[in-house]
Parts: structure tokens; sequence; C-alpha cells
């Protein structure tokens, strides 16, 4: 019964339960945000997109940097893998990028972009803060589980290890557990160390988990990725998640209604995502702020819970989910390398390439291979009834505003990247991982 429990617990905070929920007035539909709440710039994306890369200061020059070796392909493998094949022709053919150099000339993203303060961003051609260390913090229904079946597949070829763990390290003592699951501190950190000395190299952890400062346990900071999903469509996914579990991954236990993460009742599960807008249910009033908590971190400030209870958890204080915003955008700019967005997958997947080419090299090719597109086809939410424009509206300028603000603050980013690294359109390249 203990495990039991602390399983249940486990996957409350998968789906972000000890997250607080925003505060507010509703009206009709209308929300009406408390006055100590500032009105949120709206992104520009003309003005990301085009806006120019402004020059630093010049430095003084460098000696040249021999280039980097091509990665060498994987040893060759049987006829009957066909992803290994694919990627050990991708890593052939594609040259390294010269990224992990550490003599470069800095060339820096305008310090302000749709209204978004970047003066605190590293370079945009900054080498990575570690070669050897790289953490994907990754978000819940994010298109996470593509990512770790890509990074997988491509361990063999680029020649590292991956470490693929579930949000708590001691699922038996997690529930009761502070140092341990999403907020993981000590347990994560001992993990980590253990599982680097035992695989010296090149070390990808992958993990749901809240940011963390690996240096105030006496460790190397990683290399922080991530990958966001716009706010709403995250939203939705992970609504009809909670009642009807995977479209095929798992058993049965994974699926539907018997769902251990499920805390509502058989009325709340034939509820839609527009019914619940109307109706103003609790679900729908009080989200989860999944963002501003991953990107905040491990540490007190980051904890926006309210003493007060509802059905779903724990409710919103609105102005502690405010100040914690605020530090997720420090975090943000300053100690990720890179972010993508699932509704540009290509271009994210092109970008991490550019910018770890000793993880990511060979990523595009991985992602359309037949194993990945099986496995990405099974993770799939089972059923999703959508939502109107009107939904989209609502939980845009009410509930999920913080949510919203941290992602158009992490596509300004992203496409500042995107246009420095001469990555092609979306048009003609995106490819929704779901």
């Amino acid at each position: 019964m203990k495990i039991a429990a602390s399983l249940i617990g486990l996957f409350g905070q998968i789906q972000g339960f000890d997250i607080p929920r925003v505060g507010g007035v509703f009206h009709g539909y209308q929300w009406e945000a408390p006055e100590a709440v500032a009105a949120l710039p709206a992104i520009d994306q003309s003005a990301v997109l085009n806006a120019p890369v402004a020059q630093r200061a010049p430095v003084l020059p460098v000696a040249p940097v021999a280039p980097i070796a091509p990665v060498s392909p994987a040893a060759p493998v049987a006829q009957a893998d066909p992803v290994s094949q694919v990627l050990q022709a991708r890593a052939s053919e594609m040259p390294v990028q010269v990224q992990e150099q550490q003599n470069f000339e800095p060339v820096y993203a305008p310090s302000s972009v749709g209204g978004y303060d970047l003066s605190g961003l590293p370079a945009l051609n900054s080498p990575p803060p570690s070669t050897q260390f790289v953490f994907h913090n990754k978000l819940p229904k994010s298109g996470s589980t593509t990512m770790k079946y890509i990074i997988s597949t491509l361990q063999k070829a680029n020649n590292f290890h991956m470490d693929y763990q579930a949000p708590c390290i001691n699922k038996a003592t997690c529930a009761l557990d502070v140092e341990d699951g999403l907020g993981a501190t000590t347990k994560l950190a001992g993990h980590v160390k253990e599982q680097r000395d035992a695989n010296p190299g090149k070390f990808i952890l992958l993990k749901h988990q809240y940011w963390l400062n690996f240096t105030e346990h006496e460790m190397e900071q990683p290399t922080y990725i991530n990958v966001v999903r716009d706010p709403v469509t995250r939203f939705s996914s992970m609504y009809y998640f909670n009642r009807y579990g995977f479209k095929s991954m798992g058993s049965e236990a994974r699926q539907g209604a018997v769902r251990h993460s499920w805390k509502g009742t058989e009325e709340d599960i034939a509820r839609t995502l527009d019914m619940c807008m109307e109706e103003q249910g609790e679900e729908c009033t009080e989200p989860l702020q999944v963002l501003v908590r991953y990107f905040c971190g491990t540490s007190q400030e980051c904890n926006m819970k309210s003493p007060k209870r509802g059905k779903f958890g724990s409710l919103n204080d609105w102005n502690k989910v405010a100040k914690a915003a605020e530090l997720a955008k420090k975090k943000i700019i300053t100690q990720y390398y890179s972010i993508g967005l699932m509704e540009k997958f290509d271009e994210t997947l092109a970008l991490f390439e550019k910018m770890l080419p000793g993880f990511f090299a060979g990523a595009p090719a991985a992602y359309r291979s037949q194993f990945v597109q099986t496995q990405r086809e099974s993770s799939k939410t089972a059923h999703t009834d959508g939502f109107s424009n009107s939904t989209r509206t609502w939980l845009e300028e009410g509930p999920l505003r913080y949510e919203m603000d941290l992602y158009n603050l992490i596509s300004a980013i992203f496409y500042k990247r995107l246009s420095y690294f001469g990555i092609g359109s979306a048009e003609s390249m995106t490819m929704d991982p779901k």
C-alpha cells in the first residue's frame, strides 16, 4: 500500500500537482487579473524574425581554430537495423559545426526583442557550458517521449551515454522524500555523480525535473536544453491525457479512467475542455503553471503553493506565481543553452544539431526513422476533443497568461538563433511530434 501511495504521489508530481493555481476573478468568460499583476507584452513575430543582430564591441583577433573532425560513423550493423544505417549515412556526410571551440568572436542578439530584455543572453555562437554533460529536464506533454527515442538511437553513432530517469530516483520513498521527485536535489546530484563515474565521457540526462544548480552540490553545471510547447495545446493535451492516457503505449493501467493519476469522477471524464471553460471548472480556472516551475527551479522561492486546496490539488498563490515567473525568465535567458519549440520540431532538431553536434549529429534523420515514428505515434494521447478559439483566448489571457509570457520569451530567443544559424523556413521543415 505504501508503494501504491508513492506511485500516486509520483504521478501527481509529473502532472505538476504540487504547482499552485493562478488567482484572479472571473466575470462570465472574462478574466480580471489582480491589480498587482502587470500586463504582459505580446510578442511580435515579425520583429523577432527580422530584427538585425546587434554587434558588440569588436574583440581582438584570435588564432585560427582547427576544424573539428566530423563525427565518426557507427560500426556497421546488421541489415535489419535501418535506424543505425540512416544515422551512419547522415553522420558521415554532415560537417560538424565549430561551436565547441574555446576561442570565438561573439555575435549577440539585440538587447531587446518583442518587448523582452535579452541583455543577459550569451552570444548566439557561444560554446556550450559543458561539452560532456547535457541535461534535458523535459516537460510533460512536450515531445519528451519522442526526444527520448531520438537520443537513444544517437548514442552509438555519437559515442555518448544516455541516462533516462523517472521523476523519482527512488520510487519506494519518493512520495515522502523532499529531496527526490520533480524537485530532486541531493538524490539527483548523487545519482548523476555515480552514473558519470560509471560512464566516463559524454553523458546526457533526461528527466522530468525542475532546474537544479549542480554547483551547489560541488558538481559541474550541465549544458541545459529543453523543448516547450504552446501552453494552451499542452494544457489541452494533458487535460485529455489525464482522462484517456496514451494511445497505445504501455499497459492498460496507463490508459483510460483506470490510470492511477486520475483524481476526478466518471462525470468529470466526459467533460470536454470547452465545457470546463463554460462551467468554470476548477481544472480550467486553476491550471498548473508547469513552465514557471520547471524553469524557475528547486528553490523555495519557486514554490507557488497556496494553503488552500481544491479538488485537484493545491490552489495557486497569484503573487507567488508572478515572482516565480520573473525568476524563470532569468533562468531561460542565462542558464539554458538552447530551448526548442515543439511546434517547430524540425527546426529544433536542426538547431540542436548545429549547437551540440557531439550529441545531436544525425538527429533529423533519426526523427524520420521508422522506429522513432512508431514510438511517436504510440505516445499520443488516446482521445481528444480539442478546444474552441474562445477557449484558447480565455486561457491565454487568464489562467495561462504567465505560461504564455514564458513561451513568447523562449520563442523570441529561438527565432534569433534560427536566423543566426541560417535554419530554413517553418513551411518547408516543421513536422509536429505530437
